[in-house]
C-alpha cells in the first residue's frame, strides 16, 4: 500500500519539475498537448478550483501565478501543499 503513495508523490514531483522546465509550453500543434503537460494542466486546474471553492489560505506567489512553478504553500482544512525553489 505504501508504494502507491510513493508513486503518487512521484507524479506530483514530476509535474512540478515539468512545469519548471516548460513554463510556457505551447504545443507545436494545438490539438497535441504532451501527456505530461496534460497532467500538469489537470493538477493546476483542480488545485485552482479547490483553492477558490474552499477559500484556502496561502503564502508565497500562488495567487500571482496559479501554476505549479513558483514558491508557495496552500493550506486546506486538513492538508497543505508546498512548492518551493531551494535555490531562491
Amino acid at each position: 500500500d505504501t508504494s502507491i503513495l510513493i508513486q503518487v508523490v512521484d507524479l506530483f514531483v514530476g509535474a512540478v519539475l515539468y512545469r519548471y522546465k516548460h513554463p510556457n509550453n505551447p504545443p507545436k500543434k494545438p490539438n497535441k498537448v504532451p501527456p505530461k503537460m496534460q497532467l500538469v494542466n489537470f493538477i493546476e486546474e483542480t488545485l485552482q478550483k479547490q483553492f477558490v471553492e474552499q477559500q484556502m489560505g496561502f503564502k508565497g506567489n500562488y495567487q500571482k501565478d496559479k501554476t505549479l512553478k513558483g514558491t508557495f504553500t496552500i493550506f486546506g482544512s486538513d492538508f497543505y501543499f508546498s512548492v518551493y525553489d531551494k535555490n531562491k
